[in-house]
């Protein structure tokens, strides 16, 4: 059964939760025919993940991981905490359980 999610000027999102499929309807001049996008579950994700690195480009934000390694900046992050002094055996006791409390 067809659920709408979201109906605006432009276009009409609706799911179909037990089998799984997601639709996208395009409103605009053409009266006879209205473009449809229907999609699985699975190229709903790859949609998802790909608007996301959209956004992401958009908003000028900067990859954790360059594609295929870390990025140097995480690196050192990593180094830097590795380095870090060794915290006395009771204070590692007080900090982790003022963390839990």
């Amino acid at each position: 059964m067809w659920k709408r999610m979201l109906k605006t000027e432009l276009l009409e999102i609706r799911m179909d939760e037990s089998n799984r499929l997601f639709e996208v309807q395009l409103y605009g001049n053409i009266e006879d025919t209205i473009p449809v996008v229907r999609l699985g579950h699975a190229d709903l994700i790859e949609l998802m993940h790909t608007l996301l690195e959209i956004n992401r480009t958009f908003r000028g934000d900067l990859p954790y991981y360059a594609a295929g390694e870390k990025s140097e900046q995480s690196t050192h992050s990593f180094i830097d905490r590795q380095n870090q002094p060794k915290l006395p055996v009771s204070a590692e006791k007080s900090t982790s359980a003022s963390m839990h409390a």
